[in-house]
């Protein structure tokens, strides 16, 4: 019902649990990938997306049709809403924050927000093409290295930008670095591209290898 579902929001953990990372100008899609799961969680989604629209704050009376009373459905469509308002603003990073300032329901602050950050202009994606070609391994782990490239590649999907495996698998062959040379070319010779789990498990393999400086092993 309506009302247990609006114990349910107040009886929610802590929101600091679920959300670690506050929204920057730089990490709208993983700040959204976060929220969206708590919001539907909690039925609440409906809120901030516009479907669930505001009820009328008031109702003919039943006693009189030329009256009218306060419409109960209202009280807690605001309830509900001012709770996930809180949830979005409390998830912003000091720099973001001035963007909502004003927005008095959880579906302004999350329009405002998809449409000044989540909106691709050609300059981010330029941005993240740039930075997905300069991801050099470096010192970080095989799984550090491949996390950020992933998610730079997500970022880019989300503009509309999607890279093919063999696209995503030339830039990361070309950044790790002249020890993984035997692996790349092992890779290489696949008929087929290899595709995220795989490549995260023949290169931590790899690695793996090399720590501990043991003979290559063949792929099948």
């Amino acid at each position: 019902s309506f009302l247990t579902s609006l114990n349910s929001c107040f009886y929610t953990p802590n929101l600091h649990h679920f959300i670690t990372i506050k929204l920057t100008h730089t990490n709208f899609l993983l700040w959204k990938t976060q929220l969206t799961p708590i919001l539907n969680t909690y039925n609440l989604f409906d809120l901030v997306n516009g479907h669930e629209i505001c009820p009328s704050p008031t109702i003919p009376s039943s006693l009189n049709s030329t009256t009218t009373v306060p419409n109960p459905n209202y009280l807690s469509w605001c309830q509900r809403d001012q709770l996930v308002l809180s949830w979005i603003n409390a998830s912003l990073s000091e720099s973001i924050l001035p963007l909502v300032i004003g927005k008095h329901t959880s579906a302004d602050a999350w329009t405002t927000l998809n449409q000044a950050l989540g909106s691709p202009t050609h300059t981010r994606i330029l941005q993240l093409h740039m930075q997905l070609q300069n991801l050099k391994k470096n010192d970080s782990s095989i799984s550090t290295y491949l996390q950020k490239a992933k998610y730079i590649t997500d970022e880019l999907a989300a503009t509309g930008k999607v890279l093919s495996p063999e696209e995503f698998n030339a830039i990361i062959f070309n950044n790790l670095g002249p020890s993984f040379n035997a692996i790349v070319a092992a890779i290489s010779t696949r008929t087929t591209p290899v595709l995220f789990p795989e490549l995260h498990s023949l290169l931590t393999s790899e690695e793996i290898r090399l720590q501990h400086n043991t003979p290559s092993i063949d792929l099948p």
